[in-house]
């Protein structure tokens, strides 16, 4: 296909989690003497729209080379840094003068390999310097072991192409996104990759998938920056998945042991651990949910939910709500020992009154 971007990015995504919570105004005091950082301002243009709760910090990390599609490209290396304790490391790679043969490419290698691109993957060792650098604004700090990557196309202007129609019309976009160049795909595949398709005026196309193409004439950012929110939501509901099974297990391994006690049980305490983590989770949830709220702008309000959708951010938070679920349990098992113990109780009184009685009489 002979079409040619003529202004666009890749934007490249690897997201950590790196503590517990970073208090921002400590690391803005931080970087202040030698980074020069800057608040995030997702839309600038119309402020009334979204409402960003402590508003993350983006420090500019410097520039890479990263090769793709066999082509040495240069990149610009940011981090955002989130109260939530979530780092993103971005790779911004200008589109301009690229192929759409060459794009299909880049998708394909990112679908296929994305190891093979050494500079992307030091991204730990970026965000491990700078978690070392902001470490006494993070509280609990350590890297985990869960990391998100993504990919966005961000097609400003294309040779050729005067809307977001004759866009659709034109390029291949489930292909793009499954980054396939081989086969050719199936309706029912077309379908599925389409289903995050979403579009407000004639100018912008936004597609939601593994990776995301945006077509937004107008240049802006804010559909990325709406959608990189998202991911880092998803990544802090997996660091507490894995988190929660791990407490679940202790908990579970407990409970066996205290079943077996007949005396003396450790319920009241598994009950009460249980309690403490259940409410650790609501903390936390409220404070990712209020992390981000789009209030006046119908479009980015969409693709935000449109985005949590993809990523199945609601199963995550349903699955996580097992702690309710064991809490309620737990106390129902306390509950009833404590009624088998007071009913033993009452029949080793009852058992004395008989004895009592037998040796008064007895007399």
């Amino acid at each position: 296909m002979a079409l040619e971007t003529q202004s666009g990015s890749l934007l490249l995504y690897r997201v950590f989690d790196v503590g517990e919570e970073i208090n921002l105004r400590a690391v803005e005091d931080i970087l202040k003497a030698e980074r020069g950082e800057k608040r995030v301002r997702i839309s600038p243009s119309r402020p009334e729209a979204l409402i960003v709760k402590d508003a993350p910090i983006r420090v500019v990390l410097g520039s890479e080379q990263l090769t793709l599609a066999g082509k040495p490209h240069p990149c610009e290396v940011t981090a955002t840094i989130y109260s939530y304790a979530a780092i993103s490391i971005r790779f911004q790679v200008s589109l301009a003068g690229v192929s759409w043969d060459e794009i299909q490419q880049i998708s394909r290698t990112l679908s296929e390999a994305p190891a093979s691109m050494p500079e992307v993957e030091k991204a730990a060792v970026r965000c491990r310097d700078l978690a070392r650098t902001i470490e006494r604004s993070i509280q609990k700090p350590g890297i985990s072991q869960i990391v998100e990557d993504y990919a966005i196309f961000l097609f400003e202007k294309l040779a050729g192409i005067s809307s977001a129609r004759d866009f659709m019309d034109k390029v291949d976009l489930p292909a793009l996104m499954l980054g396939e160049t081989r086969e050719q795909l199936s309706q029912r595949a077309r379908d599925h990759a389409l289903e995050g398709l979403f579009q407000y005026a004639e100018h912008d196309l936004t597609l939601i998938g593994w990776d995301t193409a945006v077509f937004e004439a107008s240049g802006g950012t804010d559909v990325a920056d709406v959608i990189e929110f998202a991911l880092t939501h998803l990544l802090e509901f997996r660091v507490y998945d894995d988190l929660l099974d791990q407490r679940l297990g202790e908990v579970y391994d407990a409970v066996e042991v205290g079943r077996q006690k007949i005396l003396r049980s450790p319920f009241e305490k598994i009950v009460a651990e249980v309690n403490t983590r259940y409410i650790e989770f609501s903390e936390f949830t409220d404070r990712i949910d209020n992390s981000l709220k789009v209030v006046g702008d119908y479009y980015l309000a969409t693709i935000f939910r449109g985005a949590a959708r993809r990523f199945r951010i609601p199963d995550w938070q349903r699955n996580m709500r097992v702690l309710a679920d064991v809490s309620n349990l737990l106390q129902g098992e306390l509950n009833a020992r404590m009624s088998h113990l007071l009913e033993l109780v009452v029949i080793i009184l009852i058992l004395f009154e008989i004895a009592m009685a037998f040796v008064r009489r007895g007399r």
